[in-house]
């Protein structure tokens, strides 16, 4: 007899085994499926099956060998062997509730995981801004490109036919307008609106036609008397030449003249010719504009020197 019931117990045991390798294939399946782990549904299945089934098949195979009589000593182990499969169930359906609850933290560690990697390049990006890197980003570039177009349009002055003011003039029409993809009539139509004057006058003639020859003959008359070393310089001597004298409390007017006395010396590498203001003459020539006091201390400066 205890033979019997040790040999029963060891199909018992396999089939418990073989219910638990069920319940994982269930668990693994409502993963698989990202269905949710039902487990009342999962613990009444097993409990039929390990109780009509597998208890079945032990005791039905035991009921053949053995007499009516001599199954009524077997009641009391079937009862036990019943409830050895309802705990073998319970232990099934905890222990695949378990690993439903090992796999939802492992999935919850690696969504940390993810969040903490991006916002940690979150954080790179923002270091990575223009002053470090020396490569705009997307956002300041739209800001330039929002704040060029808020600032006035440039465009040349109106040059009125001053020598002195034509270099600077001539350098402003070229940069914002000569060098435009445009029409030769359209350019011609620029450099009318931009000259006046004397300059004006010596233009005319030239807007009655619009092609590349008659701006390019507009050109070669400005050029020629306006441009010209010689009336550059001689405008600059005739300047200070008829620069009124400066009396002695006239603070304005001495800054007035010490200005242009700076764009003079600036402009001498770039005039040929105007380097005569340094001759001792023409100097005597400026010394007279001043102050007295103001000449006084020139004289001992030239003196020193």
């Amino acid at each position: 007899m205890r033979a019997l019931q040790y040999d029963e117990a060891k199909k018992v045991e396999k089939r418990l085994v073989a219910m638990y390798k069920i319940t994982n294939i269930a668990y693994n399946r409502a993963i698989d499926d990202k269905n949710e782990f039902d487990e009342q549904k999962e613990r009444h299945r097993l409990h039929e099956l390990l109780r009509h089934n597998h208890a079945k098949s032990v005791y039905g195979s035991a009921a053949s060998s053995i007499s009516h009589s001599q199954s009524d000593h077997y009641s009391i182990p079937s009862v036990v062997t019943a409830k050895r499969a309802d705990a073998a169930a319970e232990l099934a359906v905890k222990e695949a509730h378990y690993q439903m609850l090992l796999e939802e933290e492992r999935q919850k560690e690696l969504i940390r995981e993810l969040e903490e990697q991006q916002r940690k390049a979150l954080e790179a990006q923002k270091l990575a801004s223009p002053c470090h890197t020396g490569i705009p980003s997307f956002a300041q570039i739209f800001q330039d490109s929002i704040a060029l177009n808020r600032l006035p349009v440039p465009e040349p002055y109106v040059f009125n036919g001053d020598p002195i003011q034509f270099i600077e003039w001539k350098s402003a029409f070229t940069s914002l307008i000569d060098q435009r993809v445009i029409t030769p009539a359209e350019k011609l139509y620029y450099l009318k609106k931009y000259v006046g004057g004397p300059a004006r006058q010596v233009l005319e003639g030239t807007f009655y036609r619009n092609d590349n020859e008659a701006y390019q003959d507009a050109w070669n008359r400005l050029n020629h008397r306006f441009g010209q070393p010689f009336a550059i310089q001689r405008a600059f001597r005739e300047k200070l030449n008829s620069w009124p004298r400066i009396s002695p409390k006239d603070a304005e007017g001495l800054r007035r003249s010490s200005d242009f006395l700076n764009a003079c010396q600036d402009a001498m590498p770039h005039v040929k010719g105007l380097d005569i203001l340094n001759d001792c003459q023409e100097n005597q020539k400026l010394v007279r504009k001043l102050p007295d006091w103001a000449a006084l201390r020139w004289n001992r400066q030239v003196t020193k020197a």
